[in-house]
């Protein structure tokens, strides 16, 4: 009776052990879906559109990732930003003496980027983490200017492309459920997202 006694006991705690190892184990895919605020630096060569878009713009996008944590320390992930919002502005600006109607308006209409991830996991729930990658991204810009009855408008756009760096958390309130928070630089641009995050 004693022996069987020791063997359930063994069993029990053999069946625990493995149900938390595998609660534990955060390997796997997984995706994030959030919303991400873009802050860049503007240099336009043009003072008339500097006086109304100042020297620097925010962008907000949708923004999602598809990831595969390979270990607990490291993962590979993508991102998708689709724009929601630019930078516009109206207003007067007097140039040679004339009072000229301008509006300038600023969009990114998408940026992508792949990423490494290297994760401390603090704890079954929370991981602090940095991530180095490689994106991209194009800049638009439109600007008309009217006085005096006649009126022109311009555009131009420049390709952004660089290494991308930063870190965040992740806390999850559930065994596959969670929130994560980035801080990436990128070029100029200052980026923050905050994404409810899904492992499978």
């Amino acid at each position: 009776m004693k022996n069987k006694l020791w063997l359930s006991a063994a069993l029990i705690a053999a069946t625990l052990s493995g149900t938390n190892a595998f609660a534990a184990d955060k390997d796997g895919a997984y995706v994030n879906i959030g919303a991400t605020m873009l802050n860049v630096d503007v240099d336009t060569g043009d003072a008339t559109t500097q006086q109304l878009i100042g020297d620097s713009a925010n962008f907000t996008f949708a923004t999602g990732r598809i990831g595969y944590r390979i270990m607990d320390y490291i993962a590979i992930e993508g991102e998708l930003g689709i724009g929601l919002g630019g930078e516009s502005s109206d207003g007067v600006v007097r140039v040679q003496g004339i009072d000229v109607n301008t509006s300038v308006d600023l969009s990114i209409d998408t940026y992508y980027a792949a990423f490494a991830r290297g994760i401390f996991p603090v704890s079954d729930d929370f991981d602090i983490f940095a991530r180095i990658g490689y994106g991209a991204t194009k800049l638009e810009g439109d600007i008309t200017a009217s006085a005096q009855g006649f009126s022109q408008s311009d555009s131009a756009s420049q390709d952004v492309d660089d290494v991308l760096f930063g870190g965040g958390v992740q806390y999850n309130f559930s065994g596959n459920d969670g929130v994560r928070f980035d801080y990436t630089k990128f070029d100029e641009a200052n980026v923050i997202s905050i994404a409810y995050a899904r492992r499978f």
